[in-house]
């Protein structure tokens, strides 16, 4: 499954918060959807609740990228995105992580033009940006949205302390809400990490042949993997529709580079439409990626 206008709706009227969102529902839905995808491997559906929620409380419920009120000393880098970025080292820190992934040429686009990160197509972005950089998709996880909140709220300093984060009966309702949809927050192709005492797969013959046109759910399962192990694979786009998970010329190049990685080049997929080989599947599997 994946999260919906309708998931959406449903959370938010359920929290008594539907109405007025700044973008249609369809719409931040995929882009909840898009911002998931980017998460490391091992998303659960209580880490999807989490930054779903940490998401919607710090945007007034979807309905704002920029701070409310005037004034505020770390002006003019008040808070932006759904998660609120703020200051300006936090202002400079997001741009070189676009900048490292391919997103914009200027790590120092937003510090030089703080407001530009007011924009929606950034909102999303700072969110991921942020439970990457504070390492809050260790406690997302596990389900622990009070460490999630206290670290967003307080400082990561606060985690696992006596601190109660503002709005804090809020943040739980909007996070109890998301968790209820459960597993059916995780993109397509997204499964939910094994029991510690399931049998692993087989070997490497486990991970499917993938091609040019293939609906095969992995294909995004593998791209996600590779942009998590291997950050340069961040800056090559995904094939270009996620609803059809369409195997094309972006993830030839993403596989073509991870063949020419140590220790050397192996065989796979050669054009577009180039199942991946054997050999390849097997320094994947080496490599640590499970289907």
């Amino acid at each position: 499954m994946t999260v919906t206008a309708k998931t959406i709706e449903s959370v938010l009227r359920s929290v008594g918060a539907l109405g007025k969102q700044m973008r249609p529902l369809a719409e931040l839905a995929a882009g909840a959807d898009g911002a998931l995808r980017m998460a490391p491997s091992g998303l659960t559906g209580g880490g999807a609740a989490s930054f779903l929620a940490t998401c919607a409380q710090e945007s007034a419920y979807f309905r704002t990228t920029v701070e409310y009120g005037t004034g505020q000393r770390y002006a003019p880098y008040i808070g932006r995105g759904f998660v609120q970025c703020t200051w300006r080292e936090n202002y400079r820190a997001f741009g070189a992580w676009c900048r490292d992934r391919g997103l914009g040429d200027d790590p120092g686009v937003f510090e030089k033009n703080p407001a530009a990160l007011g924009d929606y197509r950034w909102s999303w972005l700072t969110a991921v940006w942020y439970f990457e950089a504070n390492r809050l998709w260790d406690w997302a996880n596990a389900g622990d949205h009070l460490r999630v909140s206290q670290a967003v709220n307080g400082g990561r300093g606060r985690a696992g302390t006596a601190f109660v984060p503002n709005h804090w009966d809020a943040r739980r309702a909007m996070f109890d809400a998301f968790r209820r949809v459960g597993d059916g927050l995780l993109p397509a192709g997204v499964s939910p990490p094994r029991p510690a005492n399931a049998p692993p797969p087989a070997g490497p013959e486990a991970i499917p042949d993938m091609q040019e046109g293939d609906t095969g759910q992995h294909v995004h399962r593998l791209a996600s993997w590779l942009v998590t192990h291997y950050p340069a694979y961040s800056k090559i786009p995904l094939d270009p529709n996620p609803r059809q998970q369409r195997y094309g010329p972006r993830m030839v190049e993403a596989v073509r580079e991870f063949q020419s990685r140590p220790p050397g080049v192996v065989a796979g997929a050669d054009a577009v439409g180039t199942p991946i080989g054997p050999r390849t599947k097997r320094k994947l599997w080496a490599a640590g990626y499970r289907p």
